[in-house]
Order: C-alpha cells, then sequence, then structure tokens
C-alpha cells in the first residue's frame, strides 16, 4: 500500500468616521439668510482581505507555455492540466495557494499518483532569501549543473539514462522559480537537447516575470499554531488514541529545497508523523498536518478528488466530534482514511489507517480532541 504523505492574518476591522460639519443657526422669522443642510462625510471603511487566499503572481500558466509547446518538452501529449483555477484538495496544494504561489503542470500520463511526463513549475513571491539560503545546495544535489542563464541566478541539472530529469531553481527578482521536466521512459532526447529544453522554460518564466509585482500577502487568521507536534507528550496521547502501545516519532523524507516547500512555513505549517515499531496492531501509521488558518478550503473539498492518494475516491462531508467541519476519504480496501478537518480557523489533515469505520472515526475524535487541547 503506498502511503499518502502529507509534506507543508489578521481581518482589518471596519472603521466608520463620521464627520459633521458645522450648522449655520436656526433662523426665526421672515430671513432672505441662505441656510444650510448638514453635511456628513462619507464612511471610509478600513479595506479587509478576501474570505480566501489566491495566487498572488501576476501570470498565467497557459500564458507560459501552449500544451503544443509543452508535448514537445516532454516527449507526450498533455493530458493533465493544474493551473491557477485548479480547486486545492491536497496539504501541500492548500499551503501553496495560501502563501500565493503559481504551480502549474503539464501532466502525460498518470502512474501512482504522479506523472510519467511531465512539466512541473512553481513561482513563489517574496523568496529571494530562501532562494538564497539554499542556492549552495542546488549544485551538490543536481550535479553536474548550469549556472546563470536566465533571470537574476539560475541553476539547473538534466540526466539522461533512458528517463530524461531537469531540475531547475530559478531568482526573477523576488520570485523563486522552480520548473522540472521529467520523462521516465521512452525519451530518445540527448543530454544537450534536454540542457536546451530546460534552459527554454527559464528562459520563457523570466521573460514573462520581468518586473511583474505580487499581489499582497494574504495574512491567515487565528492564533499560533497548536503545539502538538512539538510537545513531548504527543506520541502517549497518539498511542491511546489509536489503542496501540509502540507509536514512535518517525521522521520523513526530506527532498530538496524549492520554491513549492518554501512555502511551508514555520509558525503557519507543522507536520509530524508516528508509525508502529513492529507493524502488527491495526494501526500502524498516524500522520498530522497542520496549517494556520487553512480553514478557508474546508466548503470546497467535498466532491475533490486528492489526485496525489492515488488509492482513495472523492472527498465527502463528513462529521468528526470536537471539528467545526470535516471532509475526507476512507477506504477498508486501500486501509486509508485521509480526512481535513477545521478547528476553528485551524486546518488539520490527518493521515491514519482504517481498519475499520468504527475504529477510525474513534480515532479520528480523539487525535482531534488531543490536538485541540494542545
Amino acid at each position: 500500500m503506498k502511503r499518502t504523505s502529507l509534506a507543508a492574518g489578521l481581518t482589518a476591522a471596519a472603521v466608520v468616521v463620521l464627520a459633521l460639519t458645522s450648522c449655520a443657526p436656526a433662523v426665526h422669522g421672515p430671513s432672505t439668510a441662505t441656510t444650510h443642510p448638514h453635511v456628513t462625510a462619507k464612511p471610509k471603511p478600513t479595506a479587509t482581505q478576501a474570505a480566501a487566499p489566491s495566487v498572488r503572481v501576476p501570470v498565467k500558466c497557459s500564458s507560459l507555455f501552449s500544451d503544443a509547446v509543452a508535448a514537445g518538452l516532454i516527449d507526450s501529449p498533455v493530458k493533465v492540466h493544474r493551473d491557477e483555477t485548479t480547486p486545492v484538495v491536497d496539504i501541500t496544494d492548500i499551503v501553496q495557494r495560501q502563501y500565493g504561489s503559481l504551480d502549474c503542470v503539464w501532466g502525460g500520463d498518470r502512474q501512482d499518483g504522479g506523472y510519467v511526463q511531465a512539466l512541473t513549475i512553481d513561482i513563489t513571491p517574496d523568496a529571494a532569501a530562501g532562494f538564497a539560503a539554499n542556492l549552495a545546495g542546488f549544485s551538490s544535489d543536481n550535479a553536474p549543473v548550469t549556472l546563470n542563464t536566465a533571470g537574476d541566478k539560475s541553476v539547473y541539472g538534466c540526466i539522461v539514462q533512458g528517463d530524461l530529469d531537469c531540475v531547475s531553481n530559478m531568482l526573477v527578482g523576488s520570485y523563486w522559480v522552480t520548473a522540472n521536466i521529467q520523462v521516465l521512459s521512452g525519451s530518445s532526447a540527448t543530454l544537450a537537447a534536454a540542457n536546451a529544453r530546460i534552459q527554454q522554460v527559464l528562459t520563457t518564466v523570466a521573460s514573462a516575470l520581468g518586473a511583474a509585482k505580487a499581489g499582497p500577502a494574504w495574512n491567515p487568521p487565528g492564533a499560533a499554531l497548536p503545539g502538538f507536534c512539538s510537545a513531548a507528550g504527543s506520541t502517549a496521547q497518539v498511542n491511546t488514541a489509536l489503542g496501540v502501545t509502540d507509536f514512535t516519532v518517525a521522521g520523513e523524507d526530506q527532498a530538496s529545497a524549492d520554491a513549492a516547500s518554501y512555502t511551508q512555513l514555520p509558525g503557519v505549517y507543522t507536520q509530524c508523523t508516528w508509525q508502529s515499531a513492529g507493524g502488527t496492531s491495526a494501526f500502524t501509521y498516524a500522520s498530522i498536518a497542520m496549517l494556520r488558518g487553512g480553514a478557508w478550503v474546508l466548503p470546497s473539498l467535498p466532491g475533490q478528488l486528492n489526485s496525489r492518494a492515488y488509492m482513495l475516491g472523492a472527498y465527502t462531508a463528513m462529521a468528526i466530534p470536537g471539528a467545526t467541519s470535516a471532509a475526507g476519504n476512507c477506504s477498508t480496501a486501500a486501509n486509508e482514511c485521509l480526512v481535513a478537518v477545521s478547528i476553528g480557523s485551524l486546518l488539520v489533515v490527518i493521515s491514519i489507517d482504517d481498519p475499520s469505520t468504527a475504529q477510525s472515526t474513534a480515532a479520528l475524535t480523539k487525535l482531534v480532541a488531543a490536538i485541540t487541547a494542545s
């Protein structure tokens, strides 16, 4: 069974000010004086932010590459798109949208929740510091590399060994761009051709961004994240919630830093994972991700399919005691339960085994209570 990976504002009150002009005194008896009515200044409420965040990058995916051009880059017809209009369902995509990043995908055939062929581009605003902090690591992750051929700074590396894999990162102003080309099999491209393809991508994106100004940040409402993922007693609470005794904290696979992962900011996003040491109980795994202010996404989830959770169906509305609202999909056949709940303005995404509806519901209820109390 393949597990689903769970990767990573203050609304100003309207202020009404009524300013009254001075009025002329009342006139008694006949008079030719002209009286002036009271004049009331129009109220000027302070602007409030939108109820839900939107992409802050003033570029559309379709303006970067047509399907025909993208098909030439990935050696396959484009069958799947993800762009600024795509509803976000998976926690990694929700975090990106809340930050305001642009996530573009031109995909070919799908396999196990991913793509056999794909061009992916992530553009994150206000990320120059993150790019600089990770610049040294780009070369070591993707050697040999080509440096500074587009934007303000850039680095890319391609490997062609039956598969074709190009990874690139670029800085354009304050935008961090990560662009990848992947063809898992069947590409006849040479290394020189692969390099030319990723160079074309970087040049095109750099030209499109130019001096484009990012939209304003969306400030996530709500208090600080609960301390559940860092609390010393959380492991015991997870064991109790799942009716097991041998769960321990498990490390997550760490991918290379990129424009997408940069949006998983400390204080806004956190994740923690546990697994069974022996794997003999009904529950063997638990993962919890939390996003401050992310409750805005809950109303849009029912009916949506999480394409990254390839063994699960579409989300449905659920009732989890203690949660403000909930939506998810649980499957005893896949032995997985993936549920998003809101606790006030907080979004919590929980992934656990699904040995039975009764057991998973009871476990979810206890986990929500423990997170709420933390």
